[in-house]
C-alpha cells in the first residue's frame, strides 16, 4: 500500500506504507506542491503547485506530462480513456 504526498520541497513523494519511507520522489514542480490526488485504475498521480502549474505523473513508466497552468490549489482528476485530451479537472 502507498501514500501520495506533495510537499514545501516542491515534490511528490510516494511512501511505502509498510516499510514507512519514501518509495519515489517527482521532482518536477517548480513551486511548493499544495495538493495530489491518485487514480488507482490507471497508474497515474495529478499535482498541482503554488505557481498554478499542474502536472500529470505516470507510476508505472516513471514519466511526467508538460505542466499545465492553472490558477488553482486544488486537484480533481478523473482520467477517461476515450478523452485522453482532458485527464484533469479543477
Amino acid at each position: 500500500m502507498y501514500l501520495v504526498s506533495g510537499g514545501l520541497n516542491n515534490t511528490v513523494n510516494i511512501w511505502d506504507l509498510k516499510s514507512k519511507r519514501v518509495h519515489r520522489s517527482l521532482k518536477d514542480h517548480k513551486d511548493q506542491v499544495t495538493c495530489v490526488t491518485y487514480n488507482w485504475n490507471d497508474c497515474y498521480i495529478a499535482s498541482g503547485s503554488l505557481s498554478g502549474e499542474i502536472i500529470l505523473h505516470s507510476v508505472t513508466t516513471n514519466l511526467s506530462s508538460t505542466p499545465f497552468g492553472h490558477g488553482s490549489n486544488q486537484v480533481q482528476y478523473e482520467f477517461i480513456q476515450s478523452k485522453i485530451g482532458s485527464p484533469i479537472q479543477c
